[in-house]
């Protein structure tokens, strides 16, 4: 039998005090004291606590008052910003530790673990487990509910793009308790404006927010396109699957997953794993690897462990395969009409490589697959290809997220909070960007209570959420505890806390991105030659 250091103890202790601590308060401000002062006591030295952490518990409790929500301004989140202007500036590197030249981790050796793994594999599971039960049996069904949604807001009620946290968007905040936010281009202004936004949603939050963001490359980076964030400029998909070689998408990845997680991101929605098997589809183009299934599956697992790596989860889109349609979900309903077999040996090769890989998240199309389904239902509402395709037939453990849910291939055709309450009951952990989030918020509580959607549904989904959290290491209280205990996955919970300063657009990164676009352009030259 393994014997657990004491120190390793004390930080198991601490961890589960600060973290059922933190939904305490909600509940019952006085039993949360009492416990945190009790268990505290019995910690001789405790860590210190993670500034998510210290935010998230001096919070105060959601108000649960109606109010009135005016709707959501059209989506933008799979559409380009502003266009780019000017080469990302370059940041001095010296004595900055190079983390892009690791190569790319095979499917047998992807877990990226801690030097006392091995010995410590069962405390680190039962910190883990301990954890995450903790948390969830005291969280109310509300508390529950609200971990389920990642809303954004693009813009203030004036219409103006929200770079400070307005007094309506901290009500809606402290109303659902979501799990995560989502950035859009419009709140990306400079780095500290980034940094100081990101920090006043996690001091609404009772846990530490999942920080998502599109930061796929090209047209399609929120972070770079406004200009004022010199973050490493990311090439379209498009270029780096011409440049075909998985180290150097691995070494892309790992800038991403780097410079993203110094400014407080920790989901990517990306890599696109589409293929551009329909080249009149004009909504996915540059932004897929290509059209060949195993070349762009090598690329996206290369990608997501990359990203991954330096604790930033990557998101495959748009299952179950977005590239050969015509139209654009956006604005209408889109359909791919294949058979189970011909997604199977196509379309669903990059997802599996991905999954293989051990992607966290997957994000649903609102795109139907009649022959395979018999239905005109869209992924996002399809339990035949949530469960029984991607979490049976391809085994995907990890986080479902739906596409934007104010999408008018949803709204034009269904009731907006039906649309919530069906994209959960068929398979979805995340629900993305509601149309009107406190409404959307508000039916699914009410099914819950009612008995349309099933308590154990939903503990299912919040414990993947948690799971994720704690794997990011948003809900470990210190570095030193992350460091002694490990991991188990393919995410290291020693992720260093670097300033942005010192990571975006460094030289080292700004290599990376060189060599790809000379790779793709010696390609582009051979091409015309031989014509």
């Amino acid at each position: 039998m393994t014997t657990i250091p004491v120190p390793i103890v004390q930080n198991r202790l601490f961890s589960l005090t600060v973290q059922v601590g933190f939904v305490l308060r909600r509940l019952a401000p006085a039993v949360g004291v009492i416990l945190a002062a009790a268990l505290l006591a019995a910690c001789a030295t405790p860590p210190s606590v993670s500034p998510a952490a210290s935010a998230a518990a001096v919070s105060t409790a959601p108000s649960m008052e109606p109010s009135t929500e005016p709707s959501t301004e059209p989506d933008t989140r799979s559409m380009p910003d502003s266009p780019r202007d000017g080469p990302a500036a370059t940041r001095p590197d010296d004595q900055i530790e190079d983390h892009i030249e690791d190569p790319p981790r095979t499917r047998a050796d992807a877990p990226i673990r801690s030097p006392h793994f091995a010995a410590r594999q069962t405390s680190a599971d039962q910190l883990r487990a301990e954890t995450i039960d903790a948390l969830l049996a005291a969280m109310s069904i509300e508390q529950r509910v609200g971990q389920l949604f990642m809303i954004g807001f693009p813009v203030d009620a004036a219409g103006r793009p929200l770079r400070e946290l307005s007094r309506r968007a901290d009500e809606v905040m402290r109303t659902i308790q979501p799990g995560g936010v989502l950035l859009f281009g419009q709140n990306v202004h400079t780095t500290a404006q980034l940094q100081n936004l990101i920090t006043a949603f996690q001091q609404t939050a009772a846990l530490p927010l999942l920080i998502a963001v599109d930061h796929e490359g090209g047209s399609i980076s929120r972070i770079t396109a406004g200009g004022g964030v010199p973050a490493t400029r990311i090439p379209a998909a498009r270029v780096v699957g011409a440049a075909g070689d998985p180290e150097l998408a691995y070494r892309l990845g790992k800038v991403m997953g780097r410079e993203l997680r110094s400014l407080g991101v920790t989901v990517n929605f990306a890599p696109v794993a589409d293929l551009l098997t329909n080249p009149a589809n004009t909504v996915i183009g540059d932004r897929s690897l290509g059209n060949d299934p195993e070349r762009v599956g090598e690329l996206v697992a290369a990608l997501v462990r990359g990203m991954q790596s330096h604790g930033v989860a990557a998101v495959l889109k748009h299952f179950p395969g977005h590239g050969d349609t015509y139209e654009d979900t956006h604005y209408e309903a889109a359909v791919v009409r294949h058979t189970a077999e011909r997604l199977d040996g196509v379309e669903l090769v990059p997802f599996r490589r991905g999954i293989e890989a051990g992607v966290i998240g997957v994000m649903t199309a609102h795109i139907g697959a009649p022959e395979v389904t018999g239905t005109g239902d869209p992924a996002t509402l399809s339990p035949f290809l949530l469960q029984t395709l991607l979490r049976e037939s391809l085994r995907f453990e990890g986080l479902v997220i739906s596409d934007s849910l104010n999408m008018h291939a949803l709204t034009r055709y269904y009731d907006r909070n039906q649309v919530v309450v069906r994209a959960f009951a068929a398979g979805v952990d995340i629900l993305l960007h509601p149309e009107r989030p406190l409404e959307a918020y508000r039916a699914l509580v009410e099914a819950v209570h009612s008995g349309a959607v099933g308590a154990q549904r939903l503990d299912q989904s919040v414990r993947r959420i948690l799971e994720t959290k704690y794997n990011l290491g948003l809900l470990l209280p210190s570095e030193s505890a992350a460091r002694a205990i490990g991991a188990d996955g393919i995410i290291d919970l020693r992720f260093p806390a670097e300033p942005p300063a010192q990571v975006l657009g460094i030289a080292a990164h700004q290599a990376v991105v060189e060599e790809i676009v000379r790779r793709h352009n010696d390609l582009r030259q051979q091409e015309t030659g031989a014509r």
